[in-house]
């Protein structure tokens, strides 16, 4: 006598054809299916000084890689981070290299493949500092003035390289069975005619880092008013749904 349940979808109330029926549980599926929050890629935007680095340090599963050092002040650090180490007088003494972050990442995925889930999601503060950061870098190592100078990688020099060192490491995080999240600050652009003479905000970053983080990233939460948030897990109509608290008012991504 067969034990297979018919699976059947919540929805619509129609169950899987029998003929699908074989496969239930090795790739079949019905209904919604919302993932945990901290196996999620996301974006995270505002001008400076808004929330986003109290929003990710809230969620103590995660490990927040803060080049920029905004991370260092929140007054809800739930987090684990990883950054500059403050100095005398606000100076750092030790000041991370792009290779120091990615050795880090390193480890945290071997340690999830392994089966240890004390770091679940991964959080770039910010994405825009980082490039920033790597492009000194690699000025100082080649050195030269600014990236376009970079030979030896083809068209783009030195910001072919700088991209492809981030896109990846959020595809080795993905890979890795973690989340991760990236945080970018908001800019003022002016736009050319014929618009006129508008201003519009756009992310802190090139079409092309924009366009590489938009194809991985599968949510965008902008933040437009100052808040302290908190990232939590809510039951909401019987399944389990990512939602942002912030004070009184909750976003469902």
């Amino acid at each position: 006598m067969s034990t297979t349940q018919t699976l059947v979808n919540p929805l619509t109330g129609q169950p899987v054809p029998s003929f699908l029926q074989p496969w239930v549980g090795k790739g079949i599926s019905v209904g919604p299916q919302y993932p945990p929050l901290n196996r999620s890629r996301l974006l995270v935007c505002s001008p400076p000084k808004i929330g986003k680095s109290t929003l990710v340090n809230s969620n103590p599963k995660a490990l927040v890689l803060y080049p920029e050092d905004g991370g260092a002040t929140v007054a809800v650090a739930k987090a684990i981070r990883f950054g500059p180490v403050p100095g005398p007088e606000k100076q750092p003494k030790h000041t991370p290299l792009i290779t120091d972050y990615q050795a880090v990442v390193r480890k945290v995925i071997e340690e999830r493949k392994a089966g240890r889930t004390d770091i679940e999601m991964i959080v770039l503060d910010t994405v825009d500092y980082w490039l920033d950061l790597h492009a000194h870098e690699l000025c100082r190592e080649k050195q030269i003035v600014e990236l376009g100078q970079y030979r030896g990688c083809g068209d783009g020099g030195g910001y072919k390289i700088r991209n492809a060192v981030l896109m990846s490491l959020l595809d080795d995080i993905t890979a890795g069975g973690l989340g991760w999240c990236c945080l970018c600050h908001i800019s003022q652009k002016p736009l050319r005619p014929p618009q006129g003479a508008q201003i519009r905000s756009v992310l802190a970053l090139s079409d092309t880092q924009r366009n590489g983080l938009f194809e991985r990233c599968e949510h965008m939460l902008h933040l437009a008013v100052k808040v302290v948030p908190d990232m939590r897990v809510k039951d909401l109509g019987g399944g389990r749904t990512t939602t942002y608290q912030a004070g009184m008012k909750s976003v469902r991504v």
